[in-house]
């Protein structure tokens, strides 16, 4: 999913809240395992409230418009 996203950044929140969260944890794991597709961007505040990724290669607009596409229709319940 994360390879087929039509998204250039991912923020993941960080704090204790936010890490409670196990989809959270499990993100950063996927993120972090696919360091040729997305890039952590070091972060200046400490301590830092989210950590955020960015995908290695840009997206075309054409890239980014069919992907979407489907995800919407995912979204969509399909009619009665």
């Amino acid at each position: 999913m994360l390879e087929h996203a039509p998204v250039e950044l991912i923020a993941v929140e960080t704090t204790p809240e936010g890490s409670a969260v196990e989809h959270n944890a499990l993100l950063i794991q996927a993120l972090k395992e696919t360091p040729d597709l997305w890039r952590p961007v070091p972060q200046e505040a400490e301590p830092a409230r989210c950590q955020i990724f960015l995908r290695t290669e840009h997206l075309s607009t054409a890239d980014f418009r069919q992907p979407l596409r489907e995800m919407l229709m995912l979204q969509t319940p399909a009619s009665q």
